[in-house]
């Protein structure tokens, strides 16, 4: 008899826990806004780790569709540029290296398949600031790896913000 009233009181705690986060406008990871177009293109450089960690961020975005032909598509995207940077920030009194700064600059625009500009070409700088030790240099070399992978995710996350916050004039979203 107690075994059935456990679990109808665990039953009603998790679906009060769950009408509580829906109500506070709590939402799973990877459920960013809804875009206000189904079909994209993604023009520029295909080879390299960003391109393919957006294609991939793209491919699984909800109601979004990868199009091989600019024409078929809503919106096409450039990607105009995409690199790496590593800049000294200070260095020790004997002239070593002791901060740098990581860097991730993506440069895009949106246009429209006739090539209407949607959104005017526009650059996206994620960075962070890693301490350097020499002793630790081949852990640095990995962490500034990681660090390198966190910043194009953040990137990758800001374009897909950028592109959700894209209105696309009316005679694009007829069908």
């Amino acid at each position: 008899m107690r075994a059935p009233l456990r679990l109808l009181g665990v039953g009603l705690l998790a679906g009060l826990l769950a009408a509580l986060l829906g109500g506070c406008g709590f939402h799973l990871r990877n459920q960013g806004e809804a875009m206000h177009f189904s079909r994209l293109h993604l023009e520029g450089t295909t080879t390299g780790s960003f391109p393919q960690g957006l294609q991939k961020a793209l491919r699984r975005y909800p109601g979004l569709t990868l199009t091989d032909q600019a024409a078929s598509a809503e919106v096409r995207l450039q990607i105009l540029n995409e690199r790496r940077e590593r800049v000294i920030l200070s260095l020790t009194t004997a002239g070593r290296v002791r901060e740098v700064t990581l860097r991730e600059r993506v440069q895009f625009q949106a246009l429209t398949p006739e090539g209407e500009i949607l959104l005017a070409p526009a650059e996206l700088i994620s960075e962070r600031v890693l301490s350097v030790n020499d002793p630790d240099t081949l852990a640095k070399d990995s962490e500034a790896t990681v660090i390198y992978q966190q910043l194009e995710a953040d990137s990758i996350h800001l374009l897909l913000l950028r592109l959700a916050a894209l209105q696309l004039p009316r005679s694009t979203t007829q069908h």
